[in-house]
């Protein structure tokens, strides 16, 4: 159990060098900021937005900072992951993608995502049932 003075200690931390920002300000101060070698376990209900926050980190954090990422995608298909990955990092609407809307500047902008993505300690854990229920569950 953590002690008070712990707790004011983690409360108190901001990022450091070998730390990098979540994108929260009150995120970071709490907890100092994620660091390589850190396992981040973020949930939340469907439809909540984890699956995009935890897509933005791990191409972030794998792209700009060259950590060993893991994105572990339980509800998605590697299609699914990789439109999520590509969008975040290209700053493009996913539904662009999808529906092949892009305009000559986000493809681009895409084309320089997939690079970095191609060359980043990145590593893609999608789903094995592709939104269906696991044989197990169903």
């Amino acid at each position: 159990m953590l002690t008070f003075e712990e707790l004011a200690y983690t409360a108190s931390a901001q990022p450091t060098p070998d730390r990098v920002s979540t994108g929260f300000a009150d995120l970071d101060e709490a907890t100092g900021g994620p660091r390589a070698g850190d396992i981040w376990l973020v949930v939340g209900t469907p439809g909540q937005g984890v699956s995009t926050l935890l897509t933005q980190w791990a191409g972030r954090w794998s792209t700009q900072h060259d950590w060993d990422t893991w994105l572990i995608c339980p509800r998605d298909d590697a299609a699914a992951c990789t439109t999520r990955l590509q969008a975040s990092l290209g700053l493009v609407p996913a539904q662009h993608l999808l529906n092949g809307t892009t305009s000559a500047d986000e493809d681009d902008r895409l084309e320089r995502a997939s690079e970095s993505l191609r060359t980043a300690p990145l590593r893609v854990n999608p789903a094995r049932w592709s939104r269906r229920r696991p044989p197990c569950c169903a």
